[in-house]
Order: structure tokens, then sequence, then C-alpha cells
């Protein structure tokens, strides 16, 4: 969004033009040919063309420079917020209105409602985006409305056409033979298409040629972005369509000569295809420029080829060429080095990873029936796309294909998506819906990806030689990885494998634990997210087994329930809050949040787990209840108890009580009693606390306006409750938890709509007890029960050994098998 110039941005603006007129008016002729004097003497004409051209080259550029200095650290939209600061500060004196309230001297109430007000625009501003594109998408669905009833019409005549055409030719062709031909005849069918410059639009052609990078001509030429740190240190950037989706507005045409042109202008520039040795020998070749986890140093084709895009992008861009003596090297997902190119590495030119990408129109098919507005394929960007294959996504299987006379292929991995097949290949404008990134995510993953030289065509038979599972790619080296405002980075960590996360400039956190700049976390069988609420960077390192970005979260709608129940805390009773929901609807992370944020604020905090699958400081099969007055342990999530021996974060003294099964179903009477045992304990705990009694308590926290001299603390309640299948039974199970832990205020339901509609039939009017609904997360992923096992291994050895960090030595007793009698508790049996 373009900014008006204020009055101060109008001066520095008119003094820059006049600083670049002098300096550039001082660049005389006659000190030219001084410089010069041959060419003055020789071809006075000459040397007025190169004075021309250099006085023009020296005021576009000074320009553009200072006008992309102006732009990265916003001076006029600074210099605006100055005027009108000194505008009001005027307005006031003139007026004699009161000076503006220091932030002091507010009610907690308005603190609240003005943090939340730009939470509260933002998300005004989006519903009303998404009422004018449901007004657009109902437009489209009644015109595609009247197309489908056209087209069918059109279909039943052609129906009864071929029903026709198939009596007049029964009996002469069999039937089986004619359906064999039409298959053989449509898996012939393919297209091909060739990317001279990388992330632009494709050339189809009808045959192509094998060469070790992939196709030929394919990715050879790469745009460039200069970028000047704040340090003064120059870096060469990559530009692809997820940083400038405008890159598919240009267009390539020709055989030798390379057009490249701007779609919906008439400016074009002719690059040589292949450049003349004696040309490349001339080329800078700039420093390193990265490609994901390899780098190159390209060639620059100079200021001729790069003036068109650098006036496009505003920005310096440099069209850059791949070195043919320079070769990069493909790695991740491989077949054996033996068996592909006699034993040479794998090698390919400045594409994402692999020499080829191969889809299939039945896959697309396939993708767009899930989708409300279907995608063309060129938003995938293949080099061959194949048709006649069975169904769709079959090629997921495929591990080696045969393709004409060539000869065979590796299928090594399944393409890992981004968010460019977002980008309207007409406009160069994303999809303000994120599809179809948003709906590949939902059924699709990811792996890694194959070579071979030859010619092959358009109408040559494919042939599937190998079938099998691809392996998936591992992320093993160190990765810097950059986050927008209100992004978070989300990744998954094996229990054989450990990532390392380091923050190197801004702020971030981890289920609302704020990390520091420079240590390094290190995390083992875990799947966790880094959210950031201003931007950040971020080191990893280490073998990651899925991540990504992750632009939409719901961590603004977690902050609003951490401040509503915040602002309850000033009352005479602090809020009691039960979290249920579905399993794997991530309702730890969500109290780990809460607990968290409280925790950051001064606040005390009671988190009871009832989840006996997963314990909390205590060892799984258990109920347990803590007091959290510090901060979070990034690494361990609630941190350590004092039975697992000492840690860097004071440990937690639980009450537990321990109930032997990972499922309150099948004994429901022994969990109640359970549960009615430790809630007698814990109330019987929180009235003895001193923190709660003390005359001196107040001063721990802002008291309220009533003059409430005591802060009641708040108390979280965890509970797992979806093995109860029926409404009926999920139903009295929470109702006999608010029964037992007396004082639950909120229940708050995590992902589970049906859930969130029966919990408010059953607490309406007159109950006390107040239903929210939060969404879950989309970094919640299932997990099956060999995790869950490993999760509570691990929580079981690490209560008795302590942290892999720490490791304790736990006390043992020997005894004899003689002097023991086990015993087991009947079916049926009380209690049982």
């Amino acid at each position: 969004m373009s900014l008006t110039d204020g009055p101060r941005a109008k001066a520095l603006k008119k003094v820059l033009e006049r600083s670049l007129s002098q300096t550039v008016s001082r660049l005389t002729r006659e000190r030219l040919a001084q410089c010069f004097p041959l060419v003055a003497q020789e071809s006075a004409e000459s040397l007025d063309s190169i004075h021309g051209s250099i006085l023009d080259f020296l005021k576009e550029h000074g320009a553009v420079q200072f006008q992309e200095v102006m732009e990265r650290r916003q001076t006029v939209q600074k210099l605006n917020e100055l005027d009108q600061l000194i505008e009001d500060a005027k307005l006031r004196k003139d007026t004699g209105c009161e000076s503006a309230k220091l932030p002091d001297n507010l009610s907690p109430e308005l603190l609240v409602e003005a943090h939340l007000m730009p939470l509260k625009k933002k998300r005004l501003e989006s519903l009303q985006g998404n009422l004018k594109q449901n007004d657009s998408m109902l437009r489209e669905i009644t015109e595609n409305r009247s197309q489908i009833t056209q087209m069918m019409a059109t279909i039943e005549k052609s129906v009864d056409a071929l029903e026709s055409a198939a009596q007049s030719i029964q009996g002469l062709v069999d039937r089986t033979v004619l359906e064999e031909l039409v298959k053989e005849l449509e898996v012939r069918k393919c297209e091909i298409i060739i990317y001279p410059v990388k992330s632009c639009r494709g050339v189809r052609v009808q045959q192509a040629q094998l060469a070790k990078t992939g196709l030929k001509y394919d990715r050879l030429f790469m745009f460039v972005q200069k970028k000047i740190n704040e340090d003064g240190s120059i870096k060469y950037i990559k530009m692809t369509q997820r940083e400038y989706p405008q890159n598919i507005l240009f267009s390539e045409d020709g055989k030798d000569v390379l057009e490249l042109s701007i779609s919906g202008t008439r400016n074009s520039i002719k690059v040589p295809l292949v450049p003349s040795q004696e040309f490349l020998s001339h080329c800078n070749r700039l420093p390193r420029v990265d490609i994901w986890t390899t780098n190159v140093t390209p060639l620059d084709m100079g200021l001729e080829y790069s003036l068109l895009f650098t006036n496009f992008f505003r920005i310096p861009i440099h069209l850059t060429y791949k070195d043919p003596t320079e070769k990069r090297y493909v790695a991740g997902n491989l077949p054996c080095s033996t068996t592909v190119q006699n034993g040479e590495k794998v090698v390919t030119s400045f594409s994402d990873g692999y020499p080829i990408m191969l889809t299939t129109e039945e896959s697309l098919c396939d993708l767009n029936s899930r989708l409300l507005k279907p995608v063309e394929m060129s938003r995938f960007r293949p080099n061959i796309v194949l048709k006649g294959t069975g169904g769709p996504w079959v090629e997921d299987h495929w591990k080696e294909i045969s393709i004409g006379t060539i000869g065979d292929f590796y299928v090594v991995s399944r393409c890992v998506r981004c968010v460019m097949p977002n980008v309207d290949p007409e406009t160069g404008i994303p999809d303000t819906d994120h599809q179809p990134f948003k709906t590949l995510q939902q059924f699709r993953r990811i792996d890694k990806g194959a070579q071979v030289q030859g010619t092959f065509q358009v109408g040559d038979e494919i042939s599937v030689l190998k079938t099998g599972e691809h392996c998936y790619q591992s992320a093993v080296d160190s990765k810097v990885w950059t986050l927008c405002r209100e992004t978070e980075y989300r990744f998954e960590a094996d229990f054989d494998n450990t990532v390392d996360i380091k923050l190197i400039s801004g702020s971030a956190e981890i289920f609302g634990t704020e990390l520091t700049i420079g240590p390094v976390y290190s995390f083992t069988g875990y799947k966790g997210a880094v959210y950031t609420w201003d931007g950040c960077t971020l080191e990893v390192t280490g073998v990651r087994s899925s991540e990504y970005i992750a632009e939409e979260t719901p961590m603004s709608v977690y902050a609003n329930l951490h401040f509503g129940l915040e602002k309850l805390r000033y009352g005479e009773n602090g809020p009691r809050v039960l979290l249920v929901g579905p399993d794997d609807s991530g309702k730890t992370s969500i109290g780990k949040i809460l607990v968290a944020y409280a925790v950051r604020m001064g606040r005390e905090i009671d988190f009871i787990n009832l989840d006996t699958r997963e314990g909390v400081l205590s060892l799984p099969g258990t109920i347990s209840a803590v007091n959290f007055s510090t901060i979070l342990d990034v690494e361990q999530g609630f941190g350590t108890a004092s039975a697992t021996g000492p840690s860097q974060i004071p440990a937690k003294t639980p009450l537990v009580y321990y109930y032997g099964y990972d499922s309150p179903a099948g004994h429901a009477q022994y969990y109640k009693k359970l549960i009615s045992r430790a809630a007698l304990a814990f109330n019987a705990r929180l009235s003895e606390d001193k923190t709660c009694t003390a005359p001196d308590y107040r001063c721990l926290f802002k008291r309220a306006k009533r003059g409430v001299s005591l802060i009641p603390r708040a108390v979280l309640i965890k509970r797992w409750d979806t093995t109860l299948s029926k409404t009926s039974s999920r139903i009295s199970a929470v109702r006999t938890v608010c029964a037992l832990l007396t004082g639950v205020s909120h229940v708050v339901v995590v992902g589970h709509e049906r859930l969130y509609s029966d919990m408010l039939r059953q607490f309406e009017s007159p109950q006390s007890i107040t239903v929210l609904k939060v969404g879950k997360s989309g970094g919640c992923v299932e997990r099956d029960d060999a995790y869950i096992r490993k999760l509570q291994h691990r929580a079981a050895k690490q209560y008795f050994y302590g942290e892999p960090k720490r490791n304790l030595n736990a006390y043992s007793v020997n005894l004899t098998l003689s002097s023991q009698a086990v015993f087991r508790l009947a079916d049926g049996m009380p209690g049982s």
C-alpha cells in the first residue's frame, strides 16, 4: 500500500532531488572529455552519447536506491507519524485539551480493551473480506450451476449417440479388446514442459532432450536479488514465486534466443538460450546463493539483461546463468550411487531439489474434486504430465518407470509442496484462501527425488517397472528459518533423533514460554511449534521428520482466552477451568500456554491433570495436581518433579494419585473415587496454603478496584473423556468431574462442535458454569498407540532415572520372592 507523503517526507525528497541534481551536474562533458581525450577528439558524438547515458543511469539508479532505503527504513511512514504527533500536540495546545493519559493511569478494563482492539479490528476486516468472497463465490456457483445444466443436456445427447454407435459396431470388435486398446492409447499421452528461467512460466514442447541435469534448457537461468544488510554487507538471494509471485508473469519464447516478456505489457528482452563460452568468460561470478540445502555461484548476465526486471521490481535484480563447469549435486533421497549415472553423483541445475518433476492428470482431477474452484496443472510446475495411469496418486508407489526407448527413470520421492501452487499463473496473485495448499495439507504428506539421458517425445509409451514405498526426506543439515509476525515454525523429532533450536534474533515462544537469544534448546521425541508475535530468526539443526511454517494459527484466540481469565482473577473467586476435547486436539498444549502466560504475569496457577494416559510430572496412569509459580521448562514442557532430581528450573512437588489404567472406560467407579479423594486433598492443601491466606499475599499481585485483599489462585483442569463414545456418557463424565471438583466456573471445549453443543445444553441457566469453545490448532497431529507407548516409556524412565542431561541412579532394594504376595482385583469387584 502506497503512502501519501507528508510535509517532512516531501521536503526530504526535495533535498534528495536537489542533491542528486547537483551531483549529476558536476559530471560535465568537459570533465568526461578530460578523462577520455582520444574519444573526445576522434568521436565527439560517441562521447556525447556516453555522457548522456551515464547521466541517465545515475539519475535513475540514484532515485531507485534512495527509494529502496526509504522503504526499508519506513522513512515516509515514520515522518508522517511525526507530522501527525506534532499536529495533535498543536491541536491540544490550541484547544486547551488535557494531555493523553499515561498507561499507568488506565484501569485494567481499558488496558485489556486497548490490547484487544487491534485483534478485533483485524478480525472484523477478515470477516468483511470473507463476506465479499462469499458473495463472489455465490455468483460463481450460480453461473456454474447454469453451465452444468447445459453440459448435462449436451452429455445426455452424447451418451445417446455413443450408445447408438456401440450397437452398430457390436459384433465387429470384441469389447475387451476395445477397452484394452483405448487404455493403451491413453497411457501414451503426455505433456512435456520446460522452464528456462526458475520460477517463471514454462514452455510446452513436443519433444525434449535429456541431459545429466534433467531436461535440456530447464532452469538454467535464475533471478537473484541483491540485498544490503544493516551492517553494510551484501547478500544475494534467489527469487522465487514464494516471495515474488509476480515471477509467473514472465513468459519465455524462442529457440536459439530466449525472449522474456512481461504479461500485460509490451516490454521484452532477448537472451541467448545457450550463451557462448566467450560471453560467459566475461560474466561476473556472484558470491554464494543458497538454494535450500545447497548453494551455487551463478554467472551474472550483465546490466543489459537485468535492467528490465530491476525496473519492474524496483529493486536491484540480476539475471544469472548456471555455470556449465559447476556441479550442483542432488542432496537427498537417491538409489544406490552405483546404479545411477555409472557411479557418478546425480547433478541438477537451478531446480529446488531434483532434475525432473512428474505428475498425472488423474491426481489433479482428484485434487480438483476436493476444491471449490479447480486449479490448472501449470500451478504445480511439472516437467512431465501423464494421463491414463489408472487412478489418482498411483505414482506414489512407482519406483522405476520406462519412457519410450531412452531407458529407465528412478522415481525417488514425492515432491514437498510449498505455497507456490497458490499463485494464479495468469495474474501472479496468491489465492486469499491459501488454496490448494490448505487442501493438500489435509490428505497429502511429503518426501524426496532421478536421472537418465536421451530424447523422448509426446506419445511415448510409459511402463511402470517397479513399485514400492518411498522413503521420506529428513532435514539433517542446519537451516535458518526467518519467521514473519504471527506465524509459527512447526516441527517433529523422532525418539531416535535430537533437534536443536537456537533463537538468533527477534522474540519467540514455545507453548507460551519465551525463548532466550543464544542458548540451544534440544528436543527428542517431540512435536511442537515455535510461535512469534513480532517475527524472529531461528537456527534449526538435527534430523526433523517434518517441518514447515504455518501462517494461520489460533494463538490469538488462546491469548484472548488468557486475557479473559486474567480479568476474572481480579474477582473474589479465581476461575476454575475444565479443558475437554477429543484425543490429540491440543488440550495439553493449551494448558501449557495458559499456565505459561499466567506465570509470566506473576500469577500462581494450579494445574490438575485427569488424563491418566499421560502423566504430568508423574508416572503415566496417575492423576496429579501441580502448583506453578515459576516459568515452565522449554525442553521438558511442564518441568520436572522433585522426585526426578534437580534441574535448572525449580522442581515441582505434585499431588499424585495412582490409577493404573490409561482410560476411565471399564473402571468408572474406581476412577470416580480417585477423583473424589484427589479433590478433597487438593482443596485441603489450598486452604492451608499460606500464600492464599497470609496478609502480605496481596502484595504479590495488583489488587482489584473493589478492594479485595486476597486474589484467589486460578485452577486449570485437563480432562480426558473421549473413550466414552456415547453422548450421554460424555455429559455424565463431565458433570461428575464438575461435581467432585467443587467450584468449576468454566468448561472449555477444544475442537469438537458436538461436544460443545452438548455442554451448552447441559450447563445452561440457571447453572453458574460458563461453556466456551476454542478451535483445534492445525499443528495437532494424530498420535498412534505406538507413539503413546514411547511417550509413556520415556516418562517412566525419566521418573526413575532423571532427564537425559541429568541421569540419576534409582534407589534399589533387594527382596526375596518368597516374602512377596501379588494380588489382582477381580472383575466386577466394587471399585475395580
